[in-house]
């Protein structure tokens, strides 16, 4: 999992990358949930990218896919 900077208008834009997360308990859901909303607390956005088949199961499974800022290829 990678967590970049990327410039964007109004400052940076985190982009959290999972291309390398083939697993992901409810631990680490809660882990994004709390990220995203931290972000939009703070006026920012977030993007998760690279979600491996598995992780995007689990996503599914507990709602998340929809209200998370997934961006697909």
């Amino acid at each position: 999992m990678t967590l970049s900077t990327q410039p964007a208008t109004g400052g940076p834009s985190p982009i959290l990358d999972l291309a390398g997360v083939t697993f992901m308990d409810s631990s680490g859901l809660a882990a994004l949930v709390k990220l995203v909303r931290s972000a939009r607390e703070q006026a920012a956005s977030v993007e998760i990218v690279n979600v491996q088949d598995a992780v995007r199961l689990a996503m599914e499974i507990t709602g998340l896919y929809a209200v998370l800022p997934i961006r697909t290829a």
